[in-house]
């Protein structure tokens, strides 16, 4: 259809039941609204998703590369033992209006609940917010591990854990993950609100960076859940302004050293990796 990209359930591209793979696509360019009347039943904005998955068992979302939508890149709905891994989500939405923006990789419990979903290894550029664990019912969101993703270049937060006071999130773990803001922006690098129920969230051997300059980074803000987390061994760094708010134990206050390589073999212009002399290599899980 003319609303979304790749939608497992009922839009564009929309895989519903198990199990479903979809790999080496891409899927760029879903920008229809109800404004533009081609879709009269949608709400306000809605519509522009890349590719949902929606009730998804053994689902492999794989080595895609994702551009240019108007909402979510990729949005992972009540799922169960479904991976997200490798791929490329980029795009310049800064002059996106949609209230809610765009999240590169939105994971909702919903009412139903997902469980066993693993994201790792993908490179989100360019969004509102970079990866979202949310719960927009009373679903239960739980055994979620994120794990070596790079988000950089986001306007708000890099990472989040979001849901309606009925949600729950349970076993969530964010592990050698790298979250980089651009300077000047506000926002928290990782925030926790609304979920009703919080239980072992763990976050090691993230590096949280802004580099430039900008207010003092208010790098973890766990809401009312601060009890729930394990903080540990993260990397924290933001140039001459200094670092505020949690840092949890065994954290590191320095430059990550990120080196920045121009590549010939599109749509992979940049690598960014860690200088060889990074203090956070060989941190906590020998990242």
């Amino acid at each position: 259809t003319a609303s979304d990209g790749i939608y497992v359930g009922a839009k564009n591209i929309n895989i519903a039941g198990s199990p479903t793979r979809v790999e080496g696509c891409d899927v760029f360019g879903n920008v229809v609204t109800s404004s533009n009347n081609q879709e009269p039943n949608l709400g306000n904005g809605a519509g522009g998703q890349a590719i949902t998955f929606d009730d998804v068992t053994g689902g492999r979302l794989c080595c895609n590369w994702v551009y240019d939508n108007y909402k979510e890149a990729i949005d992972f709905i009540e799922v169960d033992n479904c991976i997200c891994a490798f791929n490329r989500v980029t795009g310049d939405n800064a002059a996106q209006t949609y209230s809610a923006g765009t999240v590169g990789i939105y994971l909702d419990s919903f009412a139903k609940g997902s469980n066993n979903t693993i994201v790792e290894g993908n490179v989100v550029t360019g969004q509102k917010e970079g990866i979202n664990c949310g719960g927009e019912n009373a679903g239960v969101q739980q055994n979620v591990t994120i794990l070596n993703n790079l988000v950089y270049g986001c306007r708000a937060n890099c990472a989040t854990l979001t849901g309606v006071a009925t949600s729950s999130h349970l076993n969530i773990y964010w592990y050698n993950n790298t979250f980089e803001v651009p300077s000047g922006t506000l926002e928290y690098v990782f925030t926790a609100t609304a979920p009703n129920v919080v239980e072992n969230v763990v976050m090691m051997g993230n590096i949280f960076t802004r580099p430039g300059s900008g207010a003092a980074l208010a790098n973890l803000n766990t809401g009312s859940h601060g009890a729930k987390f394990t903080i540990d061994g993260n990397l924290f760094y933001n140039g001459s302004e200094g670092v505020t708010g949690t840092t949890g134990d065994n954290a590191t206050i320095d430059d990550p050293d990120f080196v920045t390589q121009a590549l010939d073999h599109w749509p992979f212009t940049t690598d960014h990796y860690l200088d060889a002399a990074s203090p956070a290599i060989n941190k906590v899980t020998g990242t």
